[in-house]
């Protein structure tokens, strides 16, 4: 690999040498200027300054890796922005908001498709352009498949001269790569923006006698067997270059989900349709949607889990009605549901499409999501001895026989589903893992063996197609096939659900493997925001938001739409913390981005969550660290991580606790010391476990273990296990 670095100023440019084996001094003029480049390397650090010893201007500064022994094959890691080079079949290049596959299209083994996004050909060649702040934490990595290796590049966020930009152009046909890392950002021609390119707007250093540029990075070539131990380095590495966040105490869960429920209660159900609205109806009249409810992925059935069992009698009601409304009204003979729906008018995902094949198309994400949301809320009402109807109960089985015939028959759950016909209308995708967790419990749930071998089968298939090529998509409804978070975190559910009835000693090897995967898509440290924007003077912290894929190039808060439980099931399973950790991350930030009446967030309803963390400018420079006034799946996750994930962890025989919840705790003797630095009175859960226990599966319903403590304000409580 040769190094160099560039100068570039509006006089002209100069490359340097950069040998990592010496320390080298250089100057150089450009124009009436004159410069001072040194570096200095130390084991896998890299340690650069510019001076500027004469003149003033504008300048780029700019290290260039060039790779001469490539090929398209080898992997190419940008953690949320890039995967395996990006190299999709673009099929809807214009711009559009959500992008849809061309008219007419029906293909049962597509090529991935996608919109505008940035991306490599898929025969070798091609640019990506981005900036540090795109990633979920600044670096690239390659894997070189041939002679299994790895490399990492890796940097903080910026230097002085603003953030980093990061670049990867490949040669036609794939034979050399060059990486560039430029500070200040210099994205050369254009930069991605809302699904479309325009004229680069980076500006260069204004610079003067005396100033000066550090660039320090991380270089780092491993040995790495295959890209499960790729993904492994990345997980080790994700904060070598950045700091951890900070992770501040402001707000409980308990009260969070308080104030969502009591919003959710008042704004979002419609008495007159018996359902939960996916959005409220302030934001309905805002923004003239025709989809007052939609079916899984970003709100039907998956708001109603908190409700149903922390909520009050009136929130146990409701449920009960929308359910009743569900199963009689949005369901098909087939066992599948409609998707959306208007005024009580149930319908499929878009009704005013130009052609009648997509108007009859659903995403089969969001009937994925319905059998793994309803087979789990049975369950639980089950363990706790209430009623349930045989409506209820029948219409799960329906739903749950569907899925087991389609993969019967196709085997795979494909993109996009004709719900009447039973049949996949776009195949290929992970969208559909949330019903391989569904099968896995509905095996459970009616005592059906086939529902636990179809649910064994598919998961061991969706991790060799998706997860063992660094590739898992499909989980997305306004993104086409772009490689996301969402299916990342779904197949690791997926496959943590099915160990659970299984044992199956190999699906922690690919629990493992999916958790690592999905950790390039957390944001492992707390992003500078401009000072003048929202976040940057409220103090918000990003580490553990979840960037969404790679088209919506937005981080967010929590996961879409899950608690992330998974994550805390696989440390108990092999005693990583690593993994729990990652976890209390993602739901420690979350009740951060609920605005309240003490804390309002500038442009955004009180008691609102939305899902735009915009470290980026990919919807343009003044929109990073701002929302837009919307409530968003992310109460949803916040909801399920209230439910699912216990507050504080403490284990009985190690003595070591885990505070998941904004609390903290301490063994005091026999007694468990649980303290609330926060403002606001906390109802903590607690989960107390020795090693016999933490070795048994938690399996759904776990919660129901919980033990609750109330913790006043600036107060402590003691339990006792």
């Amino acid at each position: 690999m040769d190094i160099q670095f560039e100068i570039e100023t509006m006089e002209g440019s100069v490359r340097l040498p950069v040998d990592l084996r010496n320390a080298q001094r250089l100057e150089v003029a450009i124009g009436g200027s004159r410069f001072a480049f040194s570096y200095d390397a130390r084991g896998e650090k890299l340690n650069a300054t510019l001076e500027v010893l004469a003149g003033n201007g504008a300048l780029f500064g700019t290290l260039l890796f060039n790779i001469t022994s490539w090929i398209a094959i080898n992997y190419i890691l940008m953690p949320a922005a890039v995967y395996g080079g990006n190299r999709v079949t673009v099929v809807d290049g214009k711009g559009h908001y959500p992008p849809k596959v061309p008219v007419g299209y029906r293909e049962l083994e597509p090529p991935q498709l996608a919109g505008t996004i940035q991306h490599l050909s898929l025969d070798g060649g091609g640019c990506i352009d981005d900036t540090s702040a795109e990633c979920a934490f600044p670096g690239i990595g390659l894997h070189f498949s041939a002679v299994k290796e790895s490399l990492w590049i890796l940097s903080g966020q910026g230097c002085e001269a603003g953030n980093y930009g990061y670049a990867i152009e490949e040669s036609p046909g794939g034979h050399s790569l060059q990486l560039r890392i430029s500070a200040p950002s210099h994205r050369r021609f254009q930069q991605f923006a809302c699904n479309d390119f325009i004229p680069s707007k980076d500006t260069p250093f204004q610079y003067k006698q005396n100033d000066s540029i550090h660039i320090e990075i991380s270089i780092c070539r491993k040995r790495c067997e295959g890209l499960d131990e790729f993904f492994h380095q990345a997980f080790l590495l994700r904060n070598a270059m950045v700091n951890p966040g900070k992770l501040p105490d402001i707000f409980p869960y308990s009260e969070a989900a308080r104030l969502l429920r009591e919003r959710v209660e008042n704004d979002n159900w419609w008495e007159e349709y018996g359902y939960f609205g996916t959005m409220t109806k302030s934001s309905l009249k805002l923004y003239k949607s025709s989809h007052h409810w939609q079916l899984g992925w970003v709100g039907g059935c998956l708001r109603t889990e908190n409700l149903l069992f922390e909520g009050d009698e009136e929130s146990q009601r409701r449920v009960e009605r929308e359910w009743d409304v569900l199963f009689t009204k949005a369901q098909l003979p087939s066992g599948f549901f409609y998707s959306s729906a208007c005024n009580g008018v149930f319908f499929h995902d878009w009704p005013n499409a130009d052609d009648d094949l997509a108007r009859r198309k659903v995403l089969v994400r969001k009937n994925a999501d319905a059998l793994l949301f309803l087979a789990r809320q049975m369950l639980c009402l089950r363990l706790l001895g209430r009623i349930i109807k045989p409506l209820w109960i029948d219409g799960v089985g329906k739903c749950a026989d569907a899925f087991a015939r389609l993969w019967r028959r196709y085997g795979q759950f494909g993109y996009q589903l004709l719900i009447e016909e039973e049949e996949i209308a776009v195949g290929g995708g992970a969208g559909g893992a949330p019903a391989i967790a569904g099968l896995a419990m509905a095996s459970e749930l009616f005592g059906e063996k086939e529902y636990l071998d179809i649910a064994h089968e598919a998961v061991l298939a969706f991790a060799e197609r998706y997860l063992h090529k660094g590739n898992v998509y499909g989980g997305v409804g306004d993104a086409l096939q772009a490689t996301d978070s969402e299916s990342a975190c779904s197949l690791l559910e997926a496959i943590m659900t099915v160990w659970e009835y299984t044992g199956d000693a190999a699906l922690l090897r690919e629990a493992r493997f999916a958790a690592d995967y999905l950790s390039t898509w957390i944001v492992s440290y707390d992003y500078d925001f401009p000072k003048n924007c929202t976040f940057g003077k409220m103090g918000m912290t990003t580490a553990g938001t979840v960037y969404a894929n790679i088209q919506n190039r937005h981080s967010a808060p929590g996961f879409c739409s899950a608690s992330g439980d998974a994550l805390f099931k696989l440390y108990r399973a092999t005693g990583d913390e690593a993994y729990a950790m990652l976890m209390r991350d993602v739901v420690h930030s979350l009740p951060q981005y609920l605005s309240r009446e003490d804390r309002p967030i500038c442009g955004l309803d009180l008691y609102a969550i939305n899902e735009r963390v915009n470290m980026g400018d990919w919807e343009g420079r003044d929109r990073v660290g701002e929302v837009f006034n919307c409530a968003c799946w992310p109460e949803v996750s916040l909801l399920l991580s209230r439910t699912h994930i216990p507050g504080v962890y403490a284990r009985t025989d190690t003595r070591r606790t885990i505070c998941f919840d904004h609390v903290q705790a301490e063994w005091q003797d026999a007694r468990l010391r649980i303290s609330n630095p926060t403002d606001y009175p906390a109802n903590v859960t607690v989960l107390f476990e020795d090693a016999a226990k933490a070795s048994q599966p938690l399996k759904s319903g776990a919660w129901t273990r919980f033990l609750k403590i109330d913790v006043p304000s600036h107060g402590e409580a003691f339990i006792v296990p």
